[in-house]
């Protein structure tokens, strides 16, 4: 099996983890069928070890990483940036908690408050989140997200 199938597979089986590929091909069709298959990032082998733990910290910040030398290779915007065409939209566990928290009303400040972390940090989820519902806004993210099953907590504490 290689490692598009096993991809695919595990997305499907724990779509809620991100998953980073460290391959020996820098052949930009494979890293833009990793990606567009739902790779949170894509790293080479040859790559240096920098590359590799900012890959990590992207990704563990729930943003997708790819290689500064892909975007060479294509004429679009970086499938980072692209929007959510159609696809069920995954999330990583802290962008599900921003998620729940931009539905139950707060701020961003709020939520930075919450979750102990900079007000940047949340911005850059909650942009991710309108992104992967395809919003220009935070109402337009909250609307997305009721269509695809996402509710209000039960109970604000």
């Amino acid at each position: 099996m290689n490692g598009l199938a096993a991809l695919t597979i595990f997305g499907k089986e724990h779509p809620e983890l991100p998953v980073v590929i460290l391959s020996g091909s820098a052949n930009p069709s494979i890293m833009q069928q990793a990606l567009a298959q739902g790779a949170a990032g894509f790293i080479t082998k040859s790559g240096l070890s920098e590359e590799l733990l900012l890959a990590l910290r992207k990704v563990l910040r729930g943003e997708i990483y790819e290689p500064n030398s892909f975007s060479a290779f294509h004429d679009h915007a970086p499938l980072s940036e692209q929007p959510n065409q159609g696809r069920t939209p995954v999330f990583s566990p802290r962008q599900l908690e921003v998620l729940q928290l931009l539905l139950d009303g707060f701020t961003n400040r709020e939520i930075a408050n919450r979750l102990f972390v900079g007000e940047e940090t949340i911005k850059t989820h909650v942009t991710n989140i309108m992104r992967a519902f395809n919003a220009k806004t935070r109402t337009q993210a909250a609307t997305e997200a009721a269509r695809w099953g996402y509710r209000k907590s039960s109970s604000m504490s």
